[in-house]
């Protein structure tokens, strides 16, 4: 399956998938699309501890598993340490949770 195939999935879907954050703050109408989806279910989970993450891992690492630059004074200028360890931990525990509800035969 390509990305474009999921892409007009969402788009011919019947009822119109609306990014209502993103609408309320750009003050027009904002469709959602697949990459915005899936950042957004990962960065949800991320820091939702209901989801089962149980925040393990902290925000730094998530923003870098998105591959966003760490937020600082110095936006990320003298950052070295790409948590290459830690970052691979929350990419397994995201693959699991994603499969959780996937029953195994």
């Amino acid at each position: 399956m390509t990305d474009t195939a999921f892409s007009n999935v969402v788009k011919d879907l019947p009822s119109k998938w609306i990014d209502c954050e993103q609408t309320r703050s750009r003050e027009k109408e904002v469709r959602a699309t697949p990459h915005g989806i899936a950042r957004a279910t990962f960065r949800t989970w991320a820091q939702d501890d209901e989801l089962g993450n149980d925040q393990r891992f902290s925000d730094r690492v998530a923003e870098l598993c998105l591959h966003h630059k760490p937020q600082d004074g110095y936006n990320g200028a003298y950052e070295r340490n790409k948590s290459f360890i830690r970052r691979r931990e929350m990419m397994d525990a995201w693959a699991k949770y994603c499969f959780s509800l996937i029953k195994q035969y």
